[in-house]
């Protein structure tokens, strides 16, 4: 019998530093966005200060603070979620790339 071979979920990557709330919050978010759009995708945390280098399995990385920068892959600002103005813009992109990343 052949085993069939699952697609990987999309990563999101939500990255920041003494920010654990608003880390908890976004990932709810993004979370609850993806769900309601019928999109499947995985989120990570992950906390800079303890591990500096990026998950490589991210396709989509939402920053709490500016730190990376020139990475193969979209780095997002998610200081919308700290601040609580422009989180359904954000969340839009995300759903957006993710959806790009799920297509090819």
């Amino acid at each position: 019998m052949g085993t069939a071979r699952r697609a990987r979920l999309p990563l999101i990557l939500v990255a920041g530093g003494s920010c654990g709330n608003a880390m908890q919050r976004a990932a709810e978010r993004i979370r609850q966005a993806s769900e309601s759009a019928g999109v499947q995708a995985q989120v990570l945390i992950q906390n800079l200060w303890e591990r500096a280098e990026p998950d490589s399995r991210a396709d989509v990385i939402v920053q709490m603070f500016p730190f990376f920068s020139a990475l193969d892959v979209p780095v997002l600002d998610g200081r919308p979620f700290i601040l609580g103005k422009g989180e359904d813009e954000l969340l839009a992109r995300i759903l957006s790339l993710i959806c790009e990343e799920a297509r090819q």
